[in-house]
């Protein structure tokens, strides 16, 4: 019983023995505003994207913050791989994670919804792919192939990324297991790695080619990994090394570092056009 409370807890269903509710227990408040954020920054930068003929009366200050809504998406991977690797290491130091449990809780999470709507888009025609093209959904290949339009480029391409994730998350403890004294710098260079990638490929294949930038660079899971990994290494170091976490240096260092992370985000993206 213990054993399937926290796996149901690792997965985000709360408590195995009650219902899981918005607001309950086993909700973290700091992570649904975290969560809450990243939903509204989505939603002005594609409300902005499909809508361009409100330009003229939406002030400026908010189209520059739409044009930082590209960041929801990141936020949305980092909080992925911080709550999935929470509860996996708790798991794994309880001796209590299933490889074969998790992917199973991942599939019943994701599955039904997907394919779902994918079914609604196809019989509907709300998106302009044709029925060949569903392919790359099935397989959750979107993200690397297939034509560029609203349904992966809008919508689904992250999902390909998660699901991604999720394969490879077992085999990734797998390593940080066994490399015991250097998994901190397993985590450091998942997180160097794809952003020396994506400068390479921005340099070398992508320039001003818009639909090279999507798929070789923005789209790609592994162009995008460093996300996740931010979030793995966050729950590796509350896990590991909470004491870290809790001395005066950090605590008082941390937040003001964190806000100046975003300023500088925020005003570098409000100069591009993408």
């Amino acid at each position: 019983m213990l054993a399937a409370r926290n796996v149901a807890q690792a997965l985000g269903f709360g408590d195995a023995n009650r219902p899981f509710l918005v607001g309950g227990g086993e909700r973290d408040p700091g992570l649904d505003f975290l969560r809450a954020m990243a939903i509204v920054l989505v939603l002005i930068r594609h409300f902005l994207d499909r809508n361009k003929v409100y330009d003229p009366v939406i002030p400026q200050s908010v189209v520059d913050f739409g044009l930082f809504g590209w960041a929801g998406v990141d936020l949305f991977f980092v909080l992925s791989g911080y709550l999935i690797f929470s509860g996996i290491f708790r798991l794994e130091r309880d001796g209590a994670f299933s490889m074969f449990v998790f992917y199973k809780k991942g599939i019943y999470r994701i599955w039904p919804a997907y394919f779902a709507s994918l079914a609604v888009c196809l019989a509907l025609g709300i998106f302009a792919v044709a029925p060949a093209d569903y392919v790359y959904f099935l397989f959750f290949l979107q993200n690397y192939a297939g034509p560029l339009s609203d349904l992966n480029g809008g919508i689904y391409w992250s999902l390909a990324v998660e699901e991604h994730f999720y394969i490879v998350a077992p085999l990734l403890l797998i390593a940080i297991v066994a490399l015991k004294r250097h998994r901190l710098w397993l985590l450091l260079a998942l997180l160097a790695v794809p952003l020396v990638l994506r400068f390479a490929i921005y340099w070398l294949f992508v320039g001003s080619d818009m639909h090279a930038f999507y798929f070789q660079l923005y789209f790609p899971t592994h162009a995008r990994f460093d996300s996740l990994a931010a979030g793995v290494l966050c729950a590796y170091l509350v896990h590991s090394h909470r004491t870290l976490l809790h001395r005066p240096l950090v605590k008082v260092l941390l937040p003001p570092v964190c806000v100046v992370l975003m300023i500088g985000a925020y005003w570098s993206t409000a100069s591009l056009s993408l």
